[in-house]
């Protein structure tokens, strides 16, 4: 399922805040840079992949591993949300990172 051409996530961890957060390690990926916006993509049963959340590149660490922020969750994916801040191996192996921000994110916050 994973693609070479995005990253593939490390690890992920619940950041406490009003809204859900979720911090990722990603690994190293030469188009992301600090402060890249990036978008969040689970791929559906049915092979289809869904936005579920849009965020940051925070840091580029010294061995290369991307500390990445999902800070604009879709709601309505809530349960996807949650099972990848609690690490659920499938769903992070579903979950794909691209660095793009999109139309969703730009119409929400720019209108």
């Amino acid at each position: 399922m994973r693609s070479a051409i995005v990253p593939r996530i490390l690890r992920a961890k619940k950041i406490e805040s009003e809204n859900l957060e979720i911090e990722f390690l990603l690994e190293n990926y030469p188009l992301f840079s600090n402060d890249t916006l990036i978008s969040f993509y689970y791929t559906d049963d049915d092979e289809f992949e869904r936005l579920i959340g849009a965020g940051v590149v925070k840091n580029v660490q010294r061995d290369g591993k991307i500390q990445a922020l999902l800070y604009i969750p879709i709601g309505s994916y809530q349960d996807i949300l949650n099972k990848l801040a609690n690490n659920d191996a499938n769903i992070l192996g579903r979950t794909v990172v691209k660095p793009s921000i999109t139309r969703y994110t730009l119409e929400r916050y720019l209108t």
